[in-house]
């Protein structure tokens, strides 16, 4: 199933939906997270280690 999570705001608020697209990921399904321009370098890291 392809979805798209949206989420706005500091850190603490789009955190969890990380954990959310990250899990739904391992579930196979394909998921295109939608956070501010600040967060992409932390979320980028955050799944290139999760490799």
């Amino acid at each position: 199933m392809k979805m798209t999570i949206c989420t706005f705001g500091t850190r603490g608020d789009t955190q969890p939906f990380v954990a959310l697209a990250l899990g739904l990921q391992q579930a196979g399904h394909r998921v295109t997270l939608v956070a501010s321009r600040d967060s992409a370098e932390w979320i980028q890291s955050y799944v290139a280690n999760d490799d």
